[in-house]
């Protein structure tokens, strides 16, 4: 269990031309057979292809050491990956496992994807307007290697290394537990695609801290699309810049999902997150699934991306229990809930968040279609609180300011339509836009609405309108608001 090996001794060369995969792999393989033990990788560029890490085997990358992935595919095995679920899929990968224990990879050193060699650069004058479309500057070839793939894994360790040029996701996780993955950082390509961070499916008892994060896609990524349902899960101190999400946790979506399958997602905490750019903070979409129990706290986000902070939508799906709070945040929109007429989006809380919000033309920003296509615009939500099909929701201390209002349109500070039970109380913001008519707080078809110890910022004419059927009368209950600003209180149509 001892066994401590350099790969140089197996014939490794490390000069960024010859191609080390099989010392590698004879080092790795020495290791196993001994019970275990540590691989080192020196100072050197070390080219490789799929390299399959074995149980208690540890993998040390020096200060100087570089893992390169081959841009041959002849260098690598297309794995099978699902292969116990109703939707399987293939791709290829450089640190690979299947089904071991104890796997370690840690150290100063570095592995390299070469991305730009599994992508071709898209014209300019092609590239999308950022407000209809995430700026992805290339397209992907026909295949592209994971950097890390590791699939029915325990007692995972990732300490140390950097991960950079990933052509696709840096880490793919499937059905693995225990894992632990900290001080990492990740620098991919911002307009790269589909250049996530780690990705998580079906993963159990998983801790991410102290992470640095560069991506062209969600950088941290959670589903429940293995074998089992995913949870506890906890990111904390890490730091994001990416041109999509941070985080997105989802059941469903995944292209390649042919039969669907009911799964879920509980117990994700997420705390103090710095985010210097971003698309969307969190994005949480239960498709055929449910995702519950999810706390969030502690998050300075500087998003200048067209884009919005809180995303959360079903179909065919349920969100429960979720509470986020201290949050503050310069963007181009506030929240977005919306679910469809037979899902379930209860007991959310939001609370302590401070929203500084420069409105700038996209997609979605004055509402979002009931029947939205491809989770590739989720983050084109609108400019302000929105809702839709929400079954109880509460707002505790929110402040909202909108700054640079350059656009023609005009919008309530919350719109909700179809919500059964909602709470507001200590709000502070304002309606945005010159038209007159518009009011602070936009009710269609609300059951009940308790709106309390509100602030109204600036002159409305109308604070609160409520749209209703004649069968079901909104019940609103209003106590201690400031409506100095304000010349109508309730306005029912």
């Amino acid at each position: 269990m001892d066994m401590q090996v350099v790969i140089t001794e197996f014939g490794a060369i490390g000069d960024g031309e010859a191609k080390d995969t099989a010392s590698l792999q004879r080092a790795i393989n020495a290791c196993a057979a001994d019970g275990g033990g540590t691989v080192i990788v020196p100072r050197g560029r070390f080219r490789i292809g799929t390299v399959y890490l074995q149980s208690y085997v540890s993998l040390v990358l020096e200060a100087g050491a570089i893992l390169e992935a081959s841009t041959e595919r002849s260098d690598y095995d297309r794995l099978q990956l699902y292969r116990n679920t109703p939707n399987p899929a293939a791709y290829e990968g450089v640190l690979c496992a299947i089904g071991a224990r104890g796997v370690s990879i840690s150290g100063k050193g570095r592995i390299e994807g070469q991305d730009q060699s599994f992508w071709i650069a898209k014209e300019r004058e092609r590239l999308r307007d950022r407000s209809e479309d995430t700026a992805i500057a290339y397209w992907a070839k026909e295949w592209r290697p994971m950097l890390l793939l590791l699939e029915d894994c325990s007692d995972v360790l990732i300490e140390g290394i950097t991960i950079s040029q990933s052509p696709i996701y840096a880490g793919w996780l499937i059905d693995c537990s225990n894992v632990r993955i900290t001080g990492v950082t990740v620098n991919n390509d911002v307009e790269g695609p589909n250049t996530d961070g780690f990705h998580l499916s079906s993963c159990r008892n998983v801790r991410i801290s102290d992470c640095d994060f560069r991506t062209g896609d969600d950088a941290i990524a959670i589903d429940a699309n293995g074998t089992r349902a995913s949870n506890g899960i906890t990111v904390t101190n890490c730091a994001f810049h990416t041109s999509v999400n941070c985080f997105r946790i989802y059941t469903g979506l995944d292209p390649w999902i042919k039969e669907r399958i009911y799964t879920r997602i509980s117990q994700i905490a997420i705390s103090n997150c710095t985010v210097s750019e971003a698309s969307g903070f969190i994005n949480v979409t239960a498709e055929d699934g449910e995702i519950s129990d999810i706390v969030v706290t502690g998050a300075s986000l500087n998003m200048e991306y067209e884009g919005v902070p809180i995303f959360m939508m079903t179909n065919r799906g349920q969100i429960r229990n979720v509470q986020m709070s201290h949050l503050i945040a310069s963007a181009n929109g506030v929240c977005t809930i919306v679910g469809q007429p037979e899902d379930q989006i209860d007991q959310i809380q939001l609370a302590d968040m401070n929203f500084t919000i420069t409105p700038r033309k996209k997609k979605y920003g004055l509402g979002i279609p009931a029947d939205m296509i491809g989770y590739a615009h989720h983050h084109f939500g609108p400019y302000n609180l929105y809702l839709r099909h929400v079954d109880s929701i509460e707002f505790n201390r929110i402040q909202v300011r909108w700054t640079e209002h350059l656009l023609p349109e005009s919008w309530s500070l919350l719109h909700a339509e179809h919500v059964r039970h909602i709470v507001l109380d200590r709000i502070q913001g304002a309606k945005c836009g010159a038209d007159p008519s518009m009011p602070v707080v936009s009710l269609q078809q609300v059951k009940e609405a308790e709106i309390t110890r509100m602030r109204v910022a600036e002159p409305a004419a109308v604070f609160i309108r409520v749209s209703e059927e004649p069968a079901e009368r909104t019940c609103l209950r209003l106590a201690d608001n400031d409506l100095r600003l304000v010349d109508i209180e309730v306005k029912r149509d």
